[in-house]
């Protein structure tokens, strides 16, 4: 299996992927993990993923001051390329948002715009 992290912090993201690797040594599921800190590079790694853990924030670009909480375009691309997707984040927002029950809801609509 090929895991893509997304996360703008690589210091968690290096020990989110050593915790992931530790118990995985004996069974050698994961073939590889990356790592990728920006929408845009997230975007440009998915092909060739199985899975996607993604942070609830993080920036659109290297330079950018703009924190997305746009998670749902790597969801929704994820999606379209038959790529397990797994939101995981410190921002109560962003998980409200992607909580089933609000998916078709205003609220839903709410956490988009």
């Amino acid at each position: 299996m090929k895991l893509l992290i997304v996360e703008d912090n690589s210091s968690l993201a290096a020990i989110i992927a050593q915790l992931l690797r530790s118990p995985d040594r004996a069974q050698q599921n994961l073939e590889a993990i990356t790592l990728a800190e920006y929408l845009q590079t997230a975007i440009l790694c998915l092909p060739g993923h199985d899975v996607v853990l993604c942070d609830g924030m993080f920036p659109l670009s290297p330079d950018s001051r703009i924190v997305a909480e746009d998670w749902d375009v790597i969801r929704q691309e994820a999606q379209r390329r038959n790529i397990r997707f797994v939101l995981y984040s410190g921002s109560d927002r962003a998980l409200d948002c992607a909580r089933p029950r609000n998916r078709h809801s205003s609220a839903r609509q709410a956490c988009l715009h």
